[in-house]
């Protein structure tokens, strides 16, 4: 009984060597000439011409395999340097387009101040977003609503009610010389 291995459909035989049980010598096969060695049952075989071609093939095997490998290397090496370049196109759309936000929003913070000059307060109008530049804008115009009637309320207090009645000059605190021009004057 021959013992080897079968990889891929094929029976490799073992190679050179092994014991005796593994070269088809049964374990009861009777001593010769009372020495303890084994007789063999058959002669053995010649080692056979497949065993060197089936060597030749899994070297050829073998290099095709390491070819594989090294081409696969080379493909995921150009994957990556080309995976390294579209994260780096990535990076600069991306700072491209924040660049390009930015823009937006100060167009349109210019066009909200533009649009409300005179009733809001401008340094209330910010945000970073377009939907928080004109939610700013209420509370901009709340901010302006209440500044406006607080002057008013403070410049109401401090100008009397109504006008006083015109009365010419008090002609008793004026000099002769002044009664003289003031007389000239209204003739």
């Amino acid at each position: 009984m021959h013992t080897g291995y079968w990889y891929r459909g094929r029976f490799f035989p073992p190679i050179g060597g092994g014991s005796a049980a593994s070269d088809g010598a049964s374990a009861d096969a009777p001593t010769m000439g009372g020495e303890d060695a084994l007789a063999p049952s058959a002669p053995t075989a010649p080692a056979e011409p497949s065993t060197d071609l089936d060597a030749e093939a899994l070297r050829r095997e073998l290099a095709e395999y390491r070819r594989l490998a090294e081409e696969r290397a080379q493909g995921l090496a150009a994957r990556d340097a080309e995976l390294a370049a579209l994260r780096q196109a990535a990076e600069q759309h991306q700072a491209a387009a924040a660049e390009v936000q930015q823009q937006l929003l100060a167009a349109h913070r210019a066009r909200l101040l533009a649009e409300h000059h005179g009733r809001i307060v401008e340094e209330l109008v910010q945000g970073s977003t377009v939907d928080e530049l004109n939610a700013s804008v209420a509370r901009a115009q709340a901010a302006y609503t209440s500044v406006a009637e607080q002057v008013r309320a403070a410049a109401a207090a401090s100008v009397p009610a109504g006008n006083a009645a015109r009365s010419g000059p008090d002609l008793a605190l004026l000099s002769a010389q002044e009664k003289i021009a003031h007389g000239l004057r209204n003739r």
